[in-house]
């Protein structure tokens, strides 16, 4: 017999562009682990890839990278717009906003 409050937990891979160091690999680490419904993240260093266990119910995979994202990183494959400095510090402006608001919650 089942019990029905039992958390059914989904995995996902999500591999990055190149990464700049291991402290990288730590923030975004870190930053996942204080979300709720994370479970679980492996990272892969040499492959750029995350190995994300979470509760669907309270976060899905979508949300996941769209903090990645807001955290500064691309993910391979993903085509993103090139943007001019000025630009480009504002957006950076905006993801350590989201960095902070994403800590609150």
């Amino acid at each position: 017999m089942t019990d029905a409050t039992q958390t059914s937990f989904e995995t996902t891979t999500i591999t990055l562009n190149p990464v700049g160091c291991a402290d990288c690999f730590w923030k975004i680490d870190n930053g996942l682990k204080e979300l709720s419904g994370i479970q679980d993240v492996q990272y892969d260093m040499g492959k750029v890839t995350f190995e994300i266990t979470y509760d669907p119910r309270k976060i899905n995979r979508s949300r996941i990278i769209k903090i990645i994202e807001d955290m500064g990183y691309r993910l391979k494959g993903k085509h993103y717009q090139t943007v001019g400095v000025f630009e480009g510090i504002r957006l950076a402006f905006q993801r350590s906003r989201a960095q902070k608001k994403a800590k609150r919650t």
